[in-house]
């Protein structure tokens, strides 16, 4: 399954009859060998009057829906890795996504989509040609430079997937996957650093206003409860999960919607979050003590059931992408600078209160259950504790 390289993936041009030209997004000329029935991703029209820049970025977005579509569908229990391996990367890649008996198959979905696949397709446009049974450690150190021109944290997690599928290669006796194996295993490579950035209150603030502005409720509410709340993006949106089985729910194509429902809020307005992450059940919280949230509220009409949180532009729950690309255009609107992400909330909530109550209290406000988590999500340099210290040690000689 590869998309197929192109500024517009899937478009298609034809003059029609009465000499106007036809424009179409087709879903076999954007993926190959994507299957020509499902459900709501055939053929679409694209109007006249779209303008280029407009198509190349409507082609770019069905393309990427049709991929996430596709990643749903079940795997056959017949597939055999010896066949279809041909001792490229691109093939063990392919057996590494479909064999059922793959550790990929086991992975979180969101784990999938938000670590591994931007990994894995990384991996096959870049070197999806290069055969296993030659490769050397001059080859990695390659592929990791020329990979840490897109940032550290996308190199070292794209070797790390290369790892993996050198790994599932090894279990299957797949030919020259040991060799390529053992020799990545005695090279190092940097970890990236831990993340230092955090949003601030006055940027949560100026995101929420602003989406409100615009209408985007929806995403001033996600903003406003992952500020007050401290929770994860994904308690609060939800998520698109493989299984369309006829189990009722939100359904799209061959995804099943999971998340929050507005019944999660009871009568006297606390919020319990459904369990999605395949973690523990997140935090409690009373959001009538919480202002930013009652602020956003106050100016919209909750869904009287159903989704807590639906885009405003399709009436659906968000897909992962789609809201991290409509907050990034309102948070640069509004100044917020690009290394700043919509997880960072969650870090700069969790600063807030372990500065104003300690640690203790800010792991119980997180979830965690071990302090050292709870330090990871604190970003400061240390020169606040510094100042604190030094105060209280001028005031106990005085």
């Amino acid at each position: 399954m590869k998309i197929v390289k192109s500024d517009r993936p899937g478009y298609k041009a034809k003059v029609g009859a009465e000499g106007t030209e036809l424009r179409y997004w087709i879903p076999a000329r954007a993926i190959k060998a994507a299957p020509i029935d499902l459900s709501d991703m055939g053929s679409r029209v694209i109007p006249s009057d779209v303008p280029i820049e407009t198509v190349n970025a409507l082609c770019k977005a069905w393309t990427q829906e049709l991929f996430d579509e596709l990643l749903t569908i079940p795997v056959s229990s017949e597939f055999d890795p010896r066949i279809e391996f041909d001792d490229t990367i691109a093939s063990l890649v392919s057996c590494y996504r479909r064999d059922p008996s793959s550790p990929y198959q086991g992975l979180k979905h969101t784990t999938r989509q938000r670590d591994y696949e931007p990994s894995l397709r990384m991996i096959e446009a870049h070197v999806g040609e290069r055969a296993v049974g030659a490769l050397r450690g001059s080859d990695f150190k390659r592929w990791y430079e020329n990979w840490l021109k897109r940032g550290q944290r996308t190199a070292h997690g794209a070797i790390r997937k290369v790892r993996a599928i050198l790994s599932y290669g090894v279990a299957e006796k797949l030919p020259g996957c040991q060799e390529a194996r053992e020799i990545l295993a005695v090279m190092k490579f940097a970890a990236p650093k831990p993340r230092k950035v955090a949003l601030t209150y006055e940027q949560a603030l100026a995101i929420v206003n602003e989406a409100m502005k615009r209408g985007a409720y929806s995403l001033a509410l996600t903003q406003a409860l992952q500020w007050d709340s401290g929770l994860r993006r994904i308690h609060i949106i939800g998520e698109w999960q493989p299984g369309a089985d006829g189990s009722g729910g939100v359904i799209r194509g061959g995804s099943r919607w999971v998340g929050p429902t507005v019944a999660d809020i009871d009568q006297d307005g606390v919020f319990r979050p459904s369990n999605i992450s395949g973690n523990k059940t997140a935090p409690a919280h009373d959001l009538t003590g919480y202002p930013l949230v009652q602020d956003v509220l106050a100016k919209m009409q909750l869904p009287k059931f159903g989704p807590l949180i639906l885009n405003e532009n399709t009436g659906l729950p968000y897909w992962n992408r789609e809201y991290t690309k409509l907050w990034r255009t309102i948070a640069r609107s509004v100044g917020v600078p690009d290394e700043v992400w919509s997880m960072d909330t969650r870090a700069g909530a969790v600063t807030e209160v372990e500065e104003a109550l300690g640690i203790s209290i800010a792991g119980k406000f997180a979830g965690h259950s071990n302090p050292r988590t709870t330090l990871g999500y604190v970003r400061d340099d240390g020169v606040k504790v510094s100042r604190l210290v030094a105060d209280a040690r001028r005031k106990m000689r005085e």
